[in-house]
């Protein structure tokens, strides 16, 4: 019985890390603080990317200048070292 403590802590982090990543919008990254901005590869694409801080979490926002606005493409969150593509044009991931 002292392990039940031990076993409900790890049924609580494998259900946490099982959930998806809230996906971001461009409206709701507009809030936060821009970190960096330049040219970066997404899915083999050579796009715009804007460094975000949000919350506490980091997010890069790809996309393509025309007639000078910024049109999004992607959006990622940095998670344990790696980005994760959160929502892309035409819907979420």
């Amino acid at each position: 019985m002292r392990n039940i403590p031990y076993y409900l802590a790890a049924m609580a982090l494998m259900v946490s890390m099982s959930l998806p990543a809230k996906a971001m919008s461009p409206e709701e990254l507009e809030k936060g603080q821009v970190k960096k901005i330049g040219p970066c590869m997404v899915q083999g694409e050579p796009l715009h990317c804007i460094i975000i801080e949000l919350g506490g979490h980091t997010y890069s926002m790809a996309g393509f200048v025309k007639d000078k606005d910024f049109y999004a493409r992607y959006i990622g969150k940095q998670m344990n070292d790696k980005w994760v593509i959160v929502w892309s044009y035409g819907g979420g991931v």
